[in-house]
């Protein structure tokens, strides 16, 4: 008997998490994604490094206590996963760039100060993380913190998706 308690406990948790999942990500964008600016704050071509043939658009902020979180899953995930990240109301280019030296964080970023592009893409809150399929599709997105295996397994999911 106690076993049935723990399971409708935990099946009641479930719904819950993914009750609030879906009402996070409602509204974020899905297919080809918004234009992102031309360069990078590196001053890349944003086209050389944002990913054609599945990948990550991970939108962060210096300010979220959860993207600090997520720093290192998301430096793993990237050094094998083509992606770029966008640094959402963190400031001037060069506070951006301060940020992620001063944590050894080699991402590919646009900087999106006034928050336009999060605009575009639908983003209520951050971390904010698109999963592109082979096509360069958004078919997977989530509001909030990740694992690396958890990145890592939408990465691979979105691949069976056209």
């Amino acid at each position: 008997m106690k076993w049935i308690k723990h399971a409708v406990l935990y099946g009641i948790v479930i719904i819950v998490l993914f009750s609030g999942q879906f009402l996070f990500n409602r509204g974020l964008v899905s297919g080809v994604p918004p234009q992102l600016p031309e360069q990078t704050i590196a001053g890349l071509p944003t086209e050389s490094v944002m990913p054609k043939e599945g990948g990550i658009i991970y939108f962060w902020a210096d300010w979220c206590g959860l993207c600090s979180m997520m720093q290192s899953s998301m430096t793993k995930v990237l050094q094998d996963t083509p992606g770029i990240t966008v640094a959402l109301n963190s400031g001037p280019t060069e506070q951006v760039n301060r940020y992620l030296a001063s944590r050894n964080l080699n991402w590919p970023t646009v900087n999106d100060a006034d928050g336009s592009i999060a605009k575009r893409y639908g983003i209520k809150g951050v971390p904010a993380i698109f999963f592109l399929n082979k096509n360069g599709h958004i078919v997977f997105s989530s509001i909030g913190y990740s694992t690396e295996f958890g990145l890592r397994f939408r990465v691979w999911l979105a691949s069976y998706f056209n």
